[in-house]
C-alpha cells in the first residue's frame, strides 16, 4: 500500500516473484474495459476470490476493500516515499505511458486530456500530490488500530529501503538450514529473544529449552551458516512442551512447537522452516502425524501452519485466564 506512484505495483510484482506467490493488483480488478468501474460489492467479492490462493501478494489502497485483503494477510508494507518522490515519478511516469500509449490494465490506456486536468480525480499527478499527507493520517492510524495488531508491519521511506527489502526477500528464499539437536549455546540464544506486543507473550523466561526438555520433548534447533545476524534462526519443539492445560491431548500425535528469530517475523521465513523442521522429525524418527496448540490471537501462526497443510482439529479455552487457543493436525503422508 502506499501513495499513487509510489511504485506500489512494481514492488508487490517483483516480492510475488520473489516467493513464487501470485500477484493481486486491485486496479486490475476495479478498473474494467473503457475504464468502468467495478460496483463495491461485485469489486470486494472478485478481490475475495483472487485471494483464495495459499501464497499471494497484492497492492491497492481502497478503503471499501482493504479488509478483504488485510484480514488475510500476515504481513503489510507500507511504501511511505516523499511526496517529492512519488510527484517526479509520476510526472515521469504519465508522461512515458502517453507517448508509449503504454496499456495499463483490460486494454485501458492514459488519457491525454487528464494530464491538464485540474481535477484530482482525473490527474494521477495531482492525485499523488494532494492525497500524499491523506495516506500518511490513514496509514499511521492503521498501525495502531488494534484490528491490524497482529500483522507484521514494514513501512518503507526510501526507494533504498524497498530494495534492501526485496533482497532480504530473495535471501530469506534461498536459505539453507541444518537441523541439530538442540544445544545448552543455542538454548542460551534463544532465550534472549524478545518479541514486539502482540507476540510478546512468547518472551521466554529464565527457563531455556533445554530446561523443559526432561518432561519427555526433544528440541531441535534450525541453522544457517550464511545469515548474518545470528546462525541460529529457528527452533522446534516435539513432544509434551507442546501441551497446554485445558486440553486433553492423546497419543495420536506428536505435539510440535516452533519459534522464529524475531527480527525475521514477517519476512516470509516460517512457512518454509515450519517445513524444514516437519521433514526432519519424518526423516529421522518416522512421525507422520504433528499437533500444534496455537492461541486463537496468534493468527500470524495459524496462518503458516494452514499453509503448511495443518487443519483445525479442535478448540478450547485455558482455564486459568479464558485465553482460547486452536488445535491443529498435520498428516505427512507419503513425501
Amino acid at each position: 500500500m502506499g501513495n499513487s506512484n509510489a511504485g506500489k505495483s512494481t514492488f508487490a510484482a517483483a516480492l510475488a516473484d520473489v516467493i513464487a506467490a501470485e500477484h493481486v493488483e486491485l486496479d486490475a480488478i476495479f478498473h474494467q474495459p473503457a475504464w468502468t468501474q467495478l460496483p463495491r460489492e461485485e469489486f470486494r467479492q472478485r478481490v475475495a476470490d483472487r485471494l483464495e490462493v495459499d501464497r499471494w501478494v497484492a497492492d491497492g489502497n481502497y478503503s471499501w476493500a482493504i479488509d478483504e485483503v488485510w484480514l488475510r494477510a500476515d504481513s503489510i508494507v507500507w511504501l511511505d516515499l516523499s511526496k517529492r518522490h512519488v510527484r517526479t515519478r509520476a510526472i515521469r511516469r504519465t508522461l512515458s505511458r502517453l507517448v508509449h500509449r503504454t496499456e495499463l490494465w483490460n486494454g485501458n490506456r492514459e488519457r491525454v486530456r487528464n494530464l491538464f486536468s485540474l481535477n484530482p480525480d482525473n490527474s494521477i499527478i495531482l492525485w499523488a500530490w494532494t492525497r500524499h499527507d491523506h495516506y500518511v493520517t490513514r496509514y499511521e492510524a492503521a498501525m495502531r488500530d488494534s484490528r491490524w495488531s497482529d500483522k507484521e508491519w514494514h513501512r518503507l521511506r526510501s526507494p533504498e529501503e524497498v530494495s534492501a527489502f526485496l533482497e532480504l526477500a530473495r535471501i530469506q528464499q534461498n536459505r539453507i538450514w541444518r537441523v541439530e539437536p538442540m544445544s545448552e549455546e543455542a538454548a542460551g540464544v534463544i532465550a534472549a529473544w524478545r518479541y514486539d506486543p502482540p507476540l510478546d507473550v512468547y518472551n521466554n523466561s529464565a527457563l531455556t529449552p533445554m530446561d523443559l526438555a526432561d518432561d519427555g520433548s526433544h528440541f531441535v534447533v534450525l541453522i544457517d551458516d550464511n545469515d548474518l545476524v545470528d546462525p541460529v534462526t529457528a527452533y522446534a519443539s516435539f513432544g509434551r512442551d507442546g501441551h497446554v492445560v485445558g486440553y486433553e491431548y492423546d497419543d495420536s500425535a506428536v505435539d510440535f512447537g516452533f519459534g522464529l528469530r524475531p527480527d525475521l517475523v514477517g519476512h516470509g521465513v516460517g512457512e518454509r522452516a515450519i517445513g524444514r523442521a516437519l521433514w526432519n522429525e519424518w526423516a529421522e524418527r518416522g512421525t507422520e502425524v504433528f499437533r500444534a496448540t496455537v492461541r486463537c490471537d496468534n493468527t500470524a501462526m495459524l496462518t503458516l501452519l494452514r499453509r503448511v497443510g495443518f487443519i483445525e482439529a479442535a478448540a478450547f479455552v485455558r482455564p486459568s485466564d479464558g485465553v482460547d487457543f486452536t488445535v491443529l493436525t498435520f498428516h505427512v503422508g507419503t513425501p
